[in-house]
This record gives structure tokens, C-alpha cells and sequence, in this order.
């Protein structure tokens, strides 16, 4: 079945990320598996974007590069966050005959999630004032995107208006805008690491700048971390418009079930072993009959330690890094900071739930974005969970007496959880709009298609629903270091060709 998609696919990556000019004059390795989308669907457009920008500012980015001409970032915007108003200059756009008749799928992988859907409220806006509306976009595709923030901003000492002093998030910024002065004043370091966030080179004249607390970058507010915030988040994602309008997908991570790389520790281990073994000394070693017969065959050594090399450097080139424990550290991390935030239940969010984590985005806000509920709403949600407890209470009892159906009580509590969660399903797709019931149903008939696509699921693929794709791999997913992305490309741009653009 062909990949080729009838219109193109614009790729936005995350904070940090980079397109197709990589750092270190190219030599670093790409961030999207850039091989496999030219195989599989050459119909794509790969951006790159400030590596800390706000998701308005990116998304202008993203604009100019597909369409063409100077960025500009609107001059309200500029001068309410005090950066100019004009970015780069791309003279020939990517997809130059952009309109509502040649449309774009835009995939986002991490905060790329939400600089897609901020692109597709512009132009929904004709933000450009190229006659833009709905209809420019056919698509969109978030992996592991912080839909509703993520609390990995909190871990870093963000807030909703200001960052703590000399925390993580603060020492990022020192060290981002040195390497901005350093690379203003010496271009060729942006051969080294391009940051692209050249609407503030007005506010970076002074190494001083750069160490202070509140330098003017910071009291913006106009960055990536202050975006993901999950507070800002849900304020946004309130006033999204025109979502009904086009086919939504979210590509749900995790970082469970990780493999532990044990070949490949064995190998360095050997290796380890064999340099200890070159440079001990027989005399004081306890093995010593062991290590003369081995100090006897250097030749015999020296090839051992070839092989063992060759076999680590196949090992490591077809490791499966979204599958490993490379995020561990960032996950605990943000299990530690969702324990302590409180400030956001008045909002409906409960954190309980958000203690899951790719190792960088709350699996719960992989989901969709949510938006803080009314106060009528919460109320009613807190009268719903002193509910759900009242009927754990009473299914303890009564299943003690044998007299209720423990299936119908789960079935009754995921029905009262509707409103604020996205009900957990046997599927590895699921769609928040539809009722408990028939969601479940669904699911249940639904459980062992291993694909995105099947009879069953092309009749549920509407415009402006939710769809959840679950994949056991880290926020690593659909990235150079994914060994899956083959697969998982390969499904999304079918996807694409034979259900988003066959529908109307």
C-alpha cells in the first residue's frame, strides 16, 4: 500500500530540536529520522524553529518557511513582549502554492504538538493577511505533545510569571544567552549549535543581561517553558477555535515496560575488562595465572577487543533508545514535582492522575487539551468524586456480601469520570467524545487491530474528535533515536493518504 501522501506533511520538532541543518557543521545526528520519511512519503517538509521560542513565535516560523518570505511575528505581539517584529528571510518557501485547495498536515513531535495547533489557530485568524482560514489545514499529528503542559516546567523552577532564581530553568537561560552573545559576535558558532532566536537579538547586548533574574528574554514570558505551563496551558487551549474542522490525532508515549540494554552492558563490560586486563599488574593481582596466560596471546587480546567493538558498534546502531531507560532520571523528576503542585486544582485538574510521564510530557496531557473547568463544573466534579469514593465504599461491602457486579460498578465510575479524564480503554485507540458505553464497546471489539487503519476504525475517524494512539516507547518516539519509527511513519502517513484525504 503506497505512503505518498497527495499533500505535504510539514514536520515541527520540540525545545532543543533542530530541521534538517544539524549542529556541529552537520555532523551531529538528525533529530527526525529524516532516511525513512524520504523513503516512505518524499511529500514532507521538515522546519526548524527557535529552540526555546514561544509557540506563537515558532508557529510564525513555521509559516514563512513553508509558504515563503520575511517572518514576521505581528506587531502586536512584538511590542507587547519587547522583541522585533521581523525574523528571517526565506526566499523561496518550501510549498510556495499553500492556499485551502492545496492544504497541509502538520505533525508535531513534544511542544511541535503545540506550535501546530497555534499555527492552525493564525491561520484560522489570516494572521499572515494571505486570505488564510480553516481550511489550510487538513491535519494534525502530536507526538507526545504537552496538550495540556507539562510538570516538568514546575521541576525546573517555571511558574506561571517568573522562574526561581538560580534554579534549573534559570541556569538554562544564563547559558543560552552567552551562547546568543557569543554567536552574535562570532557567527560562525551557529555552525556549532543554531538557536534561532534571532527576534531577540536586541535584548542579549550585554553579557550583564544575561545573569540577571528578570533579564527582559525572561519577563516576556514569550518562551517554550513558559507555554507549557500547565496553567497557561489550559487557559489557552479555552480559547482554541475551529477545531470541529480537521482531523486531530494524538500519539500517546510512555516510559514503561523499558528493556534494559543488557548485551550492550556485557559488551563494555568485556571491553572494561580486557583494558584492565592490558594494564594491571601481575604481581599484585589475585588472578595472576589467568592474566599471564592472557598477556601471553596480546594478538589474541588485541582481536578479542575488535570483535567485542564491532559487536557494541552494531549493538548501539540498532538499539532501540525509545525503548531503553535513557529518560529514567527526567521521569522520576516529574513524578517528584506532580506530587507537590496543589495550585492547579482549582482549575479541575487532578494531579493524582499525572504522575505518568514519557520522561518530559504528562502521559494525562498527552490526551487532548483540556481546559479549566467552570465553577459550576468543578463543583459538580467534587460532588462526582465524593461519589466515585461513596460507590468504592459500597462496592467493598457489597462485594464482601456478593451481592453487586464489580464490572458494572467499574463501568458506572469510568462513566463518572467522563467529564474531567479520558476513559482507559482495551484499544490502543480511543476517542473522548463518544459516551462511556459506546466507547468501551467499541474498544473492547476493536482490541487486537495492531494498526492505526481497520474497517472497524474508519467509520469512527471524524473531524474535530480526539484520537488517542498508545505506543509503549519514551518521548524519544517518532524521532532519529526511535527503532520503530519505520512502522510507526509508515502507519500515519497511510493513515493520512487513505482516511484525511479521501474524507471531505
Amino acid at each position: 500500500m503506497s505512503c505518498r501522501t497527495k499533500f505535504p506533511v510539514v514536520f515541527i520538532h520540540g525545545v532543543f530540536g533542530y530541521g534538517k541543518t544539524h549542529p556541529l557543521w552537520n555532523w551531529w545526528l538528525p533529530y527526525w529520522p529524516e532516511r525513512v520519511l524520504e523513503h516512505l512519503n518524499p511529500n514532507h517538509v521538515i522546519t526548524e524553529v527557535g529552540i526555546l521560542s514561544s509557540d506563537h513565535d515558532r508557529a510564525c516560523e513555521v509559516f514563512f518557511q513553508v509558504y515563503g518570505g520575511t517572518v514576521d511575528y505581528g506587531e502586536e505581539h512584538a511590542l507587547r513582549v519587547g522583541h522585533e517584529r521581523f525574523g528571517r528571510v526565506y526566499a523561496q518557501g518550501a510549498f510556495p502554492q499553500w492556499n485551502q485547495e492545496n492544504p497541509v498536515h502538520l505533525v508535531g513531535h513534544s511542544f511541535g504538538a503545540t506550535t501546530a495547533i497555534e499555527l492552525y489557530q493564525l491561520l484560522c485568524k489570516d494572521a499572515f493577511h494571505v486570505g488564510s482560514n480553516y481550511k489550510w489545514v487538513r491535519s494534525i499529528t502530536c507526538i507526545a505533545g504537552p496538550l495540556s503542559g507539562t510538570t516538568l516546567t514546575h521541576a525546573l523552577g517555571v511558574r506561571e510569571d517568573s522562574v526561581t532564581r538560580y534554579g534549573i530553568a534559570h541556569m538554562l537561560s544564563i547559558a543560552i544567552n552567552i551562547w546568543f552573545k557569543l554567536a552574535h559576535d562570532y557567527p560562525i558558532l551557529n555552525n556549532v549549535w543554531d538557536i534561532r532566536m534571532d527576534q531577540w537579538k536586541s535584548q542579549t547586548a550585554s553579557f550583564s543581561s544575561a545573569f540577571s533574574h528578570a533579564n527582559p528574554v525572561l519577563r516576556s514570558l514569550d518562551l517554550a517553558v513558559f507555554s507549557a505551563v500547565p496553567a497557561i496551558r489550559v487557559r489557552l487551549n479555552g480559547t482554541l477555535e475551529n477545531m470541529d474542522k480537521l482531523h486531530l490525532l494524538s500519539i500517546a508515549t510512555s516510559a514503561g515496560n523499558m528493556a534494559i540494554p543488557f548485551k550492550e552492558i556485557t559488551l563494555v563490560v568485556g571491553l572494561l575488562f580486557l583494558f584492565m586486563v592490558s594494564r594491571a599488574n601481575q604481581s599484585a593481582n589475585r588472578l595472576q595465572c589467568i592474566l599471564s596466560c592472557v598477556r601471553q596471546y596480546r594478538r589474541g587480546r588485541t582481536l578479542t577487543a575488535g570483535i567485542l567493538l564491532l559487536l557494541l558498534g552494531g549493538r548501539v546502531s540498532m538499539f532501540n533508545y525509545a525503548k531503553s531507560p535513557t529518560m529514567y532520571w527526567l521521569s522520576w523528576l516529574i513524578r517528584r514535582a506532580s506530587r507537590k503542585l496543589h495550585e492547579l486544582s482549582s482549575k479541575g485538574l487532578d494531579f493524582d492522575t499525572w504522575n505518568h510521564n514519557d520522561g518530559a510530557v504528562n502521559i494525562h496531557s498527552m490526551l487532548y487539551p483540556r481546559m479549566a473547568k467552570p465553577a459550576a463544573a468543578l463543583e459538580e466534579s467534587l460532588l462526582s468524586s465524593q461519589k466515585r469514593k461513596d460507590i468504592r465504599e459500597s462496592t467493598s461491602e457489597s462485594t464482601d456480601a456478593g451481592t453487586d457486579d464489580p464490572e458494572l460498578i467499574d463501568d458506572t465510575e469510568k462513566c463518572l469520570d467522563a467529564s474531567a479524564l479520558l476513559s482507559r480503554c482495551a484499544s490502543h485507540l480511543s476517542l473522548d467524545s463518544l459516551t462511556c458505553n459506546s466507547e468501551i464497546s467499541s474498544a473492547r471489539d476493536n482490541s487486537t487491530v495492531p494498526q492505526f487503519m481497520s474497517e472497524t476504525s474508519k467509520a469512527r475517524l471524524q473531524k474535530g474528535h480526539w484520537y488517542v494512539y498508545r505506543v509503549d516507547s519514551n518521548h524519544l518516539t517518532g524521532m532519529f533515536w526511535d527503532g520503530e519509527a519505520v512502522s510507526l511513519y509508515q502507519n500515519l502517513f497511510r493513515l493520512i493518504a487513505h482516511h484525511y484525504e479521501a474524507s471531505n
